[in-house]
């Protein structure tokens, strides 16, 4: 995430999950690209970018020090606190790092570092060390971006197996599809997209 940071200070960078796959023409993110505009998938379809405040309020009754919880669960708990100097109003959005676009000139390390700092400290070392911690921040500094993109659901999605539905392979006709950790071996799915997609190459 910091040399991603460190490189998008006069580049594009875009960091992709090895488990994802293309299948038609991203629109959308030639369209981020072109207009210099930061992009996320988004961990699922509702996912919206928010005030770190309002994100914190909803999840009112969840304790961010309570060891079981998942980093991300105990990150957006406690970021209504993150504070960091020259940023009033921070934001939030939970995207998934799979898949996310980073503009020239947009926020660097200096972000990340003060956001990582202000969650050690509110949720603790141990629980923001575990995996996870790297899309939270992902997601924070996307958010946190100038006119940041939001990939339509439809077209660019998180494979979760219950997307399947009867004899359809997906709900929508996607053009970028990640398959999250062990779902990319449940059926055939992940085969048939890669197949798919190298047919498209010939």
């Amino acid at each position: 995430m910091l040399t991603i940071l460190d490189l998008r200070a006069d580049a594009y960078v875009i960091q992709v999950d090895s488990d994802t796959v293309s299948l038609r023409d991203l629109t959308d993110v030639r369209a981020a690209i072109d207009g210099a505009r930061d992009f996320t998938l988004r961990g699922e379809a509702s996912a919206e970018i928010r005030a770190a405040h309002a994100i914190a309020r909803d999840r009112a009754d969840v304790d961010p020090r309570d060891p079981k919880l998942h980093v991300q669960d105990a990150a957006e708990a406690a970021i209504g606190s993150v504070a960091i100097p020259g940023h009033a109003t921070l934001h939030y959005v939970r995207g998934c790092s799979g898949f996310a676009g980073f503009a020239p000139g947009g926020p660097g390390r200096a972000l990340a570092a003060g956001f990582s700092q202000a969650m050690d400290d509110a949720i603790g070392r141990a629980s923001w060390s575990r995996w996870g911690s790297e899309q939270v921040t992902s997601n924070f500094v996307v958010a946190n971006g100038a006119d940041p993109v939001l990939l339509p659901y439809d077209r660019y999605l998180n494979f979760w197996n219950a997307a399947l539905l009867g004899r359809a392979r997906f709900p929508t006709d996607p053009a970028f599809i990640h398959f999250i950790g062990t779902y990319r071996f449940h059926g055939d799915a992940y085969l048939s997209a890669t197949r798919a997609a190298i047919d498209r190459l010939g």
